[in-house]
């Protein structure tokens, strides 16, 4: 079996806690409670017949604490980069983690991850994410609440980060 380190990055209330949940333990809780640092959770799935065990770091929102980010990011195979449909916002902060996670650890395969695709979206939200749409592995549209989109985001993730091991 292949263990991959994933992580959850966006900014703060974009819905990384819970796409992880939905993915972890197929539930939904409106109760929201912000993370500090990090929760990790694991689960294991069929990546094109290979079992690929997935640690998935759902990491505190963006904000100040660079240092404290890239510690977490230490051994990562690839990454969700979450976007909130309803918050434009939103944008700013994942291309910013883009980059940095760019400048400390190279070309890290990423999917884009719309999230609260349940809920009234912003049309300036997808405007300004064009630019992601160029180093992402695939793009997902996902509800947290109903599930949809959220096991096939992780499982391109998983793919693709089985495709990088392949090539190196």
């Amino acid at each position: 079996m292949i263990t991959k380190k994933i992580c959850l990055l966006g900014g703060v209330c974009v819905g990384k806690t819970s796409l992880a949940r939905r993915f972890v333990y197929s539930n939904f809780s409106d109760h929201y409670q912000s993370t500090i640092g990090v929760k990790i959770h694991k689960k294991t799935l069929d990546a094109n017949g290979v079992d690929v065990n997935l640690m998935v770091w759902d990491i505190q929102g963006e904000d100040r604490y660079d240092k404290v980010l890239v510690s977490f990011l230490k051994g990562i195979s690839g990454f969700l980069l979450v976007v909130d449909v309803t918050q434009p916002e939103s944008v700013a902060v994942a291309c910013n983690l883009t980059e940095r996670v760019k400048t400390f650890f190279g070309n890290v395969p990423y999917v884009l991850v719309y999230s609260k695709c349940d809920l009234t979206e912003n049309p300036e939200t997808r405007t300004r994410a064009q630019e992601l749409y160029n180093g992402a592995c695939s793009v997902y549209d996902t509800s947290s609440l109903n599930g949809s989109g959220v096991e096939e985001a992780f499982a391109s993730l998983a793919k693709a980060t089985l495709e990088r091991h392949k090539a190196a």
